[in-house]
């Protein structure tokens, strides 16, 4: 009786703690993505840049002042615009999220915003990638946050249930020895 009520008791908290941390998890899940997403918008923009030259950006803003390109299946896009070469370039790299139509198609972007020069001239860069990738993103850490919680409570349990066996082990020897002594 006595072990039962320690493996409840501490059933009953560890259940409490690995709740707690899973809505912890689930609840900055979204800031977690986000932030994958947009680290991974900036390594794609360090690729574009470093790869940029001036045949390049020739060819591809090609005397329309931009140049607009998208994968297949419509997940990515790149937008380059040639922009007036006016005041300070503002160095600072913003993202944000907003609807883009490409060819009939409207998806939900995240969207990093950057200015950069080049040969002296000035340039903007829009890179995208749908949302559907930060659904991804979040539902592969939905399901490996869930199978570690599960495993953890689980592995707690036995290991508090053969612990608080091995503790109790010799109360229950003295009990046992007194009723036979009776």
């Amino acid at each position: 009786n006595l072990q039962a009520k320690f493996a409840l008791y501490n059933a009953i908290t560890k259940i409490t703690v690995i709740l707690v941390l899973g809505l912890i998890i689930l609840l900055s899940l979204e800031t977690i993505s986000s932030n994958h997403l947009d680290a991974r918008l900036k390594k794609k923009r360090l690729k574009v840049i470093e790869h940029l030259n001036e045949k390049e950006i020739d060819s591809l803003v090609n005397n329309h002042q931009s140049f607009t390109d998208y994968n297949i299946l419509k997940e990515e896009f790149i937008v380059l615009t040639e922009i007036k070469n006016v005041g300070k370039i503002d160095s600072t790299i913003t993202f944000n999220t907003d609807r883009r139509e490409i060819e009939g198609d409207v998806e939900i972007y995240r969207i990093l915003n950057d200015q950069f020069e080049f040969s002296n001239k000035r340039y903007k860069l829009e890179l995208g990638e749908t949302m559907t990738s930060m659904v991804t993103i979040k539902k592969t850490i939905r399901f490996y946050t869930l199978i570690v919680l599960i495993i953890a409570s689980l592995i707690t349990l036995i290991t508090d249930f053969a612990f608080a066996n091995f503790i109790l082990k010799p109360f229950y020897k003295i009990i046992d020895q007194k009723i036979n002594n009776l």
